[in-house]
């Protein structure tokens, strides 16, 4: 009988091996066992320390302050996602109480900001403050439906923007708007009070109006001219993009409407994002199913406005 393969050699049991393994576990068991059993005795004795977690000292938004008669979700009236931006309110020493009004003026300087899902708590720790870590703030909340929040251009755009107190409002356009204030003091973690309620209704009606269609009726061709719905193609896939975020389903549509006075369809997005861009990717199919060809169509809204989209010619 020949040597074994190098497949045989490895598989094979090493039996001196397993002896050791198992003598070096029942060592491991023994010394654990003693471990524990001095353990024990140090905690029973009295005579040991023990380490506790030290209080947060910081400032809370909670979710249910935002959320509150909207809810947490996708839908055009639900919250989303919502930034925070933390503005340090300058007091003298001898300052008097909270004053809701007058603290709202004074404002100050942007010290914090941060962007939380719609059910996490916005929790700011050790914020400027004074040597004993005393301060106020004014916590501005922008709080974003699903659509405004990609045509904002989602979490890193929106951080970005946070950094920007003066700029935030202009360059994420946010479904609503609320402040807060709030007080921290050494080892509290205090909570946000003196919250402005966010409107319960529908976002802004302008918003609620801002609407992009797309024709189906006919597209321009690379060779000058033009294409018919029911006549050069029936059908149309089409697919969308808001401030180059993620793509939506294809939709698969024939491109003239049911009924004996038949038009051709127009696609409405309402309501959309704006001011933001839209880009839509087109294919136009035959009849018998063969693709005759593709075009992206764009359109920047305005909010309260409907725009339509402008294709580029199918080659």
């Amino acid at each position: 009988m020949g040597p074994p393969s190098k497949k045989d050699l490895w598989s094979a049991p090493d039996n001196r091996k397993e002896g050791a393994v198992l003598r070096f576990r029942g060592l491991v068991a023994a010394a654990a066992t003693a471990l524990s059993v001095i353990a024990a005795a140090i905690a029973c004795s009295g005579s040991g320390s023990s380490d506790s977690v030290s209080p947060i000292t910081g400032v809370t938004v909670r979710a249910e302050t935002v959320t509150g008669g909207k809810g947490c979700g996708r839908g055009a009236t639900q919250v989303f996602k919502y930034a925070v931006i933390v503005r340090r309110i300058p007091i003298a020493p001898d300052a008097s109480p909270i004053d809701p009004v007058e603290d709202r003026k004074k404002g100050g300087d942007e010290v914090a900001s941060n962007v939380y899902d719609c059910f996490t708590d916005a929790t700011f720790v050790e914020l400027p403050s004074d040597e004993n870590y005393y301060g106020r703030y004014v916590l501005d909340v922008y709080a974003f439906n699903e659509t405004a929040y990609v045509a904002a251009g989602g979490d890193a755009a929106v951080r970005q923007a946070a950094q920007n107190y003066n700029e935030f409002e202009k360059r994420t356009n946010p479904t609503w708007k609320t402040t807060c204030l709030a007080e921290q003091s050494i080892l509290v973690q205090a909570v946000a009070n003196s919250c402005d309620p966010l409107p319960l209704a529908t976002p802004d009606a302008s918003a609620a109006k801002t609407a992009v269609t797309l024709s189906l009726a006919s597209f321009a061709a690379g060779d000058g001219k033009t294409i018919a719905c029911d006549v050069d193609y029936a059908r149309v896939f089409y697919r969308y993009m808001v401030n180059g975020g993620a793509r939506t389903e294809t939709v698969d549509i024939p491109c003239l409407g049911l009924g004996e006075e038949a038009k051709p369809v127009t696609v409405t997005v309402t309501p959309a994002a704006a001011p933001a861009t839209y880009l839509f990717e087109v294919a136009v199919v035959k009849g018998d199913g063969t693709k005759l060809g593709e075009t992206t169509c764009t359109a920047t809204t305005s909010p309260g406005l409907t725009t339509p989209a402008t294709c580029a010619p199918i080659p």
